[in-house]
């Protein structure tokens, strides 16, 4: 990577906080750091400015817990966020990283070294996601899936059973079990799972309406690449 190119914004309204944040990626790399000092200033920010990681603090005069990375993910989730924050609260944690922090860290529990590392490896991780992301595409691009099967599919990548499927899009369940079985025969795969997976690796649970198709690769290269390496 190259660390000229790391810029970071942090969210945090702690001097204290920010001058030590500051100090931990002078020393350890280079990188452009933007400061917020409140939930809805980052917002702002992370929407008008180019953005590779967010450090977030969880304890703002606007925002509070857990609802507070809600807010900021439900409004700018397109870069990694990573937790900063005193509130150590195991419930809070768990939450967080299940609903996409990439990490979570307790203020005076970390080293300046642990915090650079994980900013590195988020960024690499996240510009990998990104390429496997543009293959899959490239894939649906390609394969002849109907409007309808991209339907299917995304339902199918949030867990839906034939009976639901059937029931939101209208159609017997035997027409879903066909359709299911085409999306099967164009991505040369055997079961909903490898199925499920290509699907969330080519974003299908946030972009459903996109204009993309299929292509039949071997599903081996997709197991697993699209889950997500949470640091706590």
């Amino acid at each position: 990577m190259n660390e000229q190119n790391l810029k970071v914004l942090i969210i945090n309204d702690n001097p204290a906080d920010v001058s030590l944040i500051n100090e931990y990626l002078k020393n350890e790399c280079v990188c452009e750091v933007t400061i917020a000092n409140s939930l809805y200033s980052g917002i702002a920010l992370a929407l008008e400015k180019i953005v590779d990681l967010v450090l977030l603090d969880l304890v703002l005069p606007d925002s509070t817990g857990f609802e507070t990375f809600y807010e900021f993910y439900s409004s700018y989730h397109n870069k990694p966020v990573i937790i900063f924050t005193s509130l150590d609260d195991e419930d809070t944690v768990v939450r967080a990283i299940q609903s996409g922090a990439q990490g979570y860290f307790i203020k005076g529990e970390v080293s300046a070294k642990q915090i650079v590392r994980t900013l590195r490896y988020t960024h690499e991780k996240f510009k990998n996601n990104n390429r496997e992301l543009g293959l899959a595409r490239e894939i649906i691009n390609e394969a002849g899936i109907t409007s309808r099967e991209l339907e299917i599919l995304s339902l199918l990548a949030k867990g839906e059973t034939n009976k639901k499927i059937s029931s939101v899009l209208y159609l017997t369940t035997s027409t879903i079990r066909n359709h299911i079985s085409n999306i099967f025969k164009k991505l040369g795969i055997s079961n909903r799972s490898q199925a499920v997976a290509i699907a969330i690796q080519a974003g299908l649970l946030k972009e459903k309406n996109e204009n993309m198709d299929f292509s039949h690769v071997k599903p081996a290269k997709y197991n697993n690449k699209w889950s997500i390496t949470r640091i706590r």
